[in-house]
């Protein structure tokens, strides 16, 4: 009897250790199939360091999500998912060895200091050691300064003058600024004309104008904000061009053409006065007249022959040396034009020779008498007038 119980005790336990070993492989299978289904979604952990990167690759590759993950700072053996991010999250090579991550805009960015960049399997995985974390990307981050400075290579300007100094320039962008692949982590845009106007623009824009006050070359500046408060310059040298001489004189004249027809006026009036009110202005117009229209000279039948006319002014002369222009057509009672005419042609052939007296008179004397070193004192016409009402009227008061 005692036999049998230890047999039957025997059997048990071979039966306990049977199924004890088939138990062990079904434990691994179940936890096979069940960190499968999880890497469905997110892996767990990736076991020995090797085996980390080549984990995160492959679900990286298959899902396109952007992962920071955690690692055992005591062994390296052992990672902890942090986050997921979505695949349009935009990670970007900073200066200074910075790492930024803008999810949706710059209210949801972080900053990391990094050390390593490591590609496997078409997947970047960047060190942030101060926090032991490692972001995996399905894209190597952008170089934000590169992505930047190429902007202002595929830009083109006209320029247009319409006004005296104003020159204006449009700047046409083959794209907009918004189509920058880092346009999620810019705050802000500003252009600087390089004539100390900076302006503000927004990313949507395929065209800006400004108007510069002179011609010349200046440096204009794109000036980009990231999200992190850094600020990138992207300049160009802009060449204003003058706008050359003819047209410049006709955009001052269009400029102050009031002031130059006041001027113009005034001027004009200047003339006439000077040629109404000065014997040697009437003397010049009336000869100048004669010159170019010599039907103005023609004298009518009633008057006398030409050179009857020309011997009465010359023997006037003769016998009053120094006298004015008005006076001889006063006492002779020549019109200004016949006057005029026989003055040159007396005075052209050397027989009279004239001086300006003042602003207004022009005396003649004969070729061979010499000018008196002062001039003497004229009356006037009402003067004269005066006299002779004077003289015809003694006693007149």
């Amino acid at each position: 009897m005692r036999e049998n119980m230890v047999k039957k005790i025997s059997y048990i336990m071979h039966i306990f250790f049977v199924i004890i070993l088939i138990s062990i492989p079904l434990i691994d299978f179940f936890n096979v199939l069940a960190h499968d289904g999880e890497n469905s979604d997110t892996p767990q952990n990736a076991g020995a360091p090797d085996n980390i990167s080549n984990t995160f690759s492959d679900f990286i590759n298959s899902n396109g999500n952007i992962i920071i993950f955690s690692i055992n700072s005591t062994n390296g053996n052992e990672t902890s998912i942090s986050e997921v991010l979505p695949g349009d999250t935009l990670v970007v090579q900073l200066p200074n060895n910075k790492i930024g991550i803008v999810i949706d805009d710059c209210s949801k960015s972080r900053l990391y200091d990094w050390t390593k960049i490591t590609e496997v399997n078409k997947t970047y995985f960047i060190d942030i050691p101060d926090d032991n974390l490692r972001i995996a990307t399905p894209y190597k981050p952008i170089n934000f300064t590169k992505s930047v400075n190429r902007f202002f290579l595929n830009t083109s300007y006209n320029q247009r003058i319409d006004k005296l100094d104003e020159y204006q320039i449009n700047i046409i962008f083959e794209n907009t600024l918004s189509t920058l692949i880092v346009d999620k982590a810019i705050s802000n845009y500003r252009i600087d004309w390089g004539d100390k106007n900076i302006i503000s623009i927004d990313s949507q824009l395929t065209k800006t104008t400004h108007i510069y006050k002179s011609s010349g070359k200046y440096i204009v500046t794109l000036i980009i904000t990231d999200c992190f408060g850094n600020t990138y310059n992207v300049s160009r040298i802009l060449n204003v061009k003058y706008e050359g001489d003819l047209k410049h004189f006709f955009l001052v004249v269009d400029r102050y053409k009031e002031p130059i027809a006041a001027t113009s006026f005034g001027i004009g009036i200047a003339i006439v006065a000077a040629i109404v009110l000065t014997e040697t202005g009437k003397f010049k117009f009336f000869t100048l007249l004669t010159l170019l229209i010599p039907m103005f000279t023609r004298i009518q039948k009633e008057d006398i022959l030409d050179h009857f006319v020309r011997g009465q002014i010359y023997g006037f002369i003769k016998t009053n040396p120094g006298v004015c222009y008005n006076e001889i057509m006063r006492n002779l009672d020549l019109k200004n034009g016949t006057l005029s005419y026989h003055l040159h042609m007396l005075e052209k052939m050397e027989m009279i020779k004239s001086r300006r007296e003042g602003l207004r008179y022009r005396v003649f004397y004969p070729t061979g008498m010499k000018f008196p070193e002062e001039e003497r004192y004229r009356l006037n016409e009402l003067q004269l007038d005066i006299l002779k009402i004077i003289r015809e009227n003694e006693g007149i008061s």
